[in-house]
């Protein structure tokens, strides 16, 4: 990976001036406002190796928001080329655990996840023999007021815990969905702290399928 990002966090200021506005006929024209994010450098490397965080460029107006997510050419600049193959997005209800999926190779797959509603504490567990963060695993909170996007490479398990009601996620994978390459690691066989280990009075909820997953002690990893 080229190393030309920065341990800079991008500037968390979000006071945006003044919208201005002007008529015409019977409709208001609103002047485009700047983004809250307007750093040069939006990266941010996590402890894991070749993980990244992405501050997102958000837009605001008296009509809402806009925000991108994902720009080819800004991550190829920072030697990650992810074109897109297939795009998912899930709704989870508050103390849903998904996780943690990988695919295997020759599948696997790297994504961008972000938090376009509610909020998620996103989990990235290193599965890579060779890496120096092999079997690490680490947290990040994503909503869309933090305006946060994660990147996770090839060879890493992914999931998350969703802190609220009807939080949507939205993955951008670069290899299709393969089913007999669909595989996962136990979510609570590696030594990550969940958020329902300290809230007992929301038990975690998880598909019978991500409970039957293999303990990482146990895994023999193809990567």
């Amino acid at each position: 990976m080229n190393n030309s990002f920065r341990n800079n966090p991008a500037s968390n200021n979000t006071n945006l001036p003044p919208i201005l506005t002007k008529k015409t006929g019977s409709t208001i024209v609103l002047d485009t406002v700047k983004s809250s994010s307007a750093s040069s450098d939006p990266f941010l490397r996590t402890e894991i190796e070749g993980c990244f965080t992405f501050r997102n460029r958000l837009f605001k107006d008296q009509r809402g928001s806009f925000t991108k997510v994902y720009a080819r050419e800004l991550f190829m600049s920072v030697g990650i080329d992810l074109p897109v193959a297939e795009v998912f997005i899930s709704n989870s209800q508050k103390g849903v655990i998904r996780g943690m999926h990988f695919q295997t190779p020759p599948y696997g797959l790297a994504k961008v996840v972000s938090c376009l509603a509610g909020r998620i504490l996103d989990v990235i567990l290193d599965l890579r023999k060779n890496s120096t963060t092999f079997g690490k695993s680490i947290g990040v909170e994503l909503s869309p007021s933090n305006e946060t996007t994660v990147y996770v490479p090839c060879g890493c398990a992914h999931g998350f815990y969703a802190y609220e009601d009807n939080s949507l996620v939205s993955y951008v994978v670069d290899k299709d969905f393969t089913q007999s390459a669909d595989k996962g690691i136990l979510w609570n066989s590696f030594g990550f702290k969940w958020p329902s280990d300290h809230d007992r009075s929301v038990p975690p909820i998880l598909s019978v399928r991500d409970l039957e997953f293999p303990a990482f002690q146990d895994f023999k990893s193809p990567f």
